[in-house]
C-alpha cells in the first residue's frame, strides 16, 4: 500500500457503521486520492471496463478487500493490476509473459512517470493448509508441513526485507495477512467452501464460512481485512 497525508480516526469510526502490495497517495479523513493494488487471486477485482482495466476474475461472493477499502477511504482513484494467478516475475500459473507481479509493478511504473511520495504497504503470504483445497487434497502430514515451514521462512524473508528498508522514502510497512486470516478465520467454517445450493440455506449463514471457493476467502473476510488495514494505517 502506498499512502501520503493521511488522518483515518474519522473514516475507521465511519467503518463501523457500513454494512456489507497497495499504492495510495495523499488520503486524510475525508478520503485518499488514490489507491493502486498490485496482487493474485486475493486482490482481482474482475475484469471492468475503461482506460484502467485488469483482472480476469473476483473470486468471491462479493467485494475483495481492495474495494472495501477504496469505499471505506472515498479514494477518488482506484486501479487495481491483480491477476488471478500472477507468479512472482512477469509469468502467471497459467502462461507466461506478462501479468506477473512484477509486470503489474513495471506497468504501474510505465503508466505512472511521477510518483508521489508516500507509504508502500506489503502483505506477507498466507499459510493454505487450512484452505478447503488443502485439505480436500487428501495430501500426507509431511508435505502440509513443508508447505507451512516455506511460508514461514518466505515471510521472515519478507519482514527482514521490510526492517532493512525502514529509513527509505517512501515508507515501507507490513501488513500480517497470514497472522490476521488465521485470526479473522479461527472460528468460522474452514471445512468446506461457501455454497448457495445447501438445502435451508439462511441468510445468516453467509457469514459463518471463511472461504469462498477452495483458496479463497469470503467477502465478509475480505471486508475485515480491510478494516484491518485501516487500523494500521492508524497506527503508522
Amino acid at each position: 500500500m502506498y499512502l501520503s497525508d493521511v488522518e483515518v480516526t474519522d473514516v475507521t469510526s465511519d467503518t463501523e457503521r457500513i454494512d456489507g502490495a497497495i499504492f495510495m497517495s495523499k488520503a486524510n479523513k475525508a478520503g485518499c486520492s488514490s489507491l493502486i493494488v498490485f496482487g493474485d487471486s486475493l486482490s482481482d477485482d474482475g475484469i471492468e471496463f475503461g482506460d484502467n482495466s485488469y483482472g480476469f476474475e473476483r473470486n468471491c461472493n462479493g467485494p475483495v478487500w481492495p474495494e472495501y477499502l477504496s469505499q471505506l477511504l472515498s479514494c477518488k482513484k482506484y486501479i487495481n493490476y491483480a491477476y488471478s494467478g500472477a507468479k512472482s516475475g512477469y509469468d502467471n500459473v497459467y502462461f507466461t509473459g506478462w501479468s506477473g507481479l512484477l509486470w503489474q509493478f513495471e506497468t504501474f511504473i510505465n503508466n505512472t512517470p511521477l510518483i508521489p511520495t508516500g507509504m508502500i504497504i506489503i502483505m506477507n503470504i498466507i499459510d493454505p493448509t487450512d484452505a478447503p483445497g488443502m485439505q480436500s487434497a487428501e495430501l500426507g502430514s509431511g508435505l502440509i508441513d513443508d508447505v507451512s515451514q516455506l511460508v514461514v521462512n518466505t515471510n521472515s524473508r519478507i519482514n527482514k526485507m521490510i526492517i532493512n528498508h525502514k529509513s527509505m522514502s517512501p515508507k515501507v510497512a507490513l501488513f500480517d495477512l497470514n497472522s490476521i486470516l488465521l485470526d479473522l478465520t479461527k472460528y468460522l467454517n474452514k471445512n468446506s467452501q461457501f455454497t448457495y445450493q445447501k438445502q435451508n440455506f439462511t441468510l445468516r449463514e453467509i457469514f459463518d464460512y471463511a472461504y469462498y471457493d477452495l483458496w479463497n476467502p469470503t467477502t465478509f473476510v475480505h471486508y475485515n481485512i480491510a478494516l484491518k488495514l485501516i487500523k494500521l494505517i492508524e497506527d503508522i
